[in-house]
């Protein structure tokens, strides 16, 4: 009880898979989000972010894989989260104005497995920045890369025309997305629990390296619903 209000569970599980159904269920048509023409209803984000999730699974990533997110507050941004997290992926959050220290560390630090990123964004390029911080990453294959300043990165998914050899692009990934049902989502999803870790922010470390900092999916879940 604070302030005379009580503590309200939301009336589905506290998980990321359970969340975005029940939106899409209760607001299915309303605009979640506008950028410029792009329109994202509710039912639009279940949708492809339940297509992504398939494809992400298809691609090897499950409960527990660490799939970093390195792009800018937008639609793309929001369906790659969720996701992620709806197959239980823990999602190490990057910020897009990373300097080469600060990405390389975090990067390393979180134990990034499969990295999801826009090509650039205000004048910063990831493929070089990338390329910078982890030495021979361009002449490693996608999918398979092995680079020693960064041992747990295997595979990079790229926004963007024209992906490095090294990574593939996103729309490659959601052509796999057939290769798994509706039915292997779901169970996928039912194996997440509300306690489960979801996803990484990183303080700034202004005065000393960045502190991870881990949510759960029934923490992010039950703040905002309350």
């Amino acid at each position: 009880m604070a302030d005379g209000r009580r503590f309200c569970e939301p009336d589905y599980r506290a998980t990321a898979g359970e969340f975005v159904r029940h939106v899409a269920a209760q607001w299915g048509d309303r605009e979640l989000a506008v950028l410029g023409d792009e329109r994202l209803t509710f039912a639009d984000c279940e949708r492809r972010s339940a297509e992504l999730a398939r494809a992400l699974l298809a691609s090897g990533v499950g409960a527990g894989t660490h799939v970093g997110l390195l792009a800018p507050n937008r639609p793309d941004w929001i369906i790659a989260f969720l996701a992620a997290t709806r197959i239980g992926a823990l999602v190490p959050l990057l910020n897009t104005y990373y300097k080469p220290r600060e990405l390389t560390w975090v990067l390393e630090h979180s134990d990034v497995e499969v990295l999801l990123t826009v090509d650039h964004h205000l004048g910063h390029d990831y493929t070089e920045r990338l390329e910078s911080i982890a030495p021979g990453l361009a002449d490693q294959p996608h999918g398979h890369i092995h680079v020693d300043s960064h041992p747990a990165l295997r595979t990079v998914w790229m926004w963007g025309d024209r992906p490095p050899s090294w990574a593939g692009s996103v729309d490659e990934l959601l052509a796999r997305a057939d290769e798994v049902g509706e039915d292997d989502l779901l169970e996928a999803e039912a194996r997440v629990r509300p306690h489960d870790a979801m996803l990484v922010i990183y303080t700034s470390g202004s005065t000393s390296e960045p502190k991870g900092v881990v949510h759960s999916h029934g923490g992010v879940i039950r703040h905002p619903y309350n």
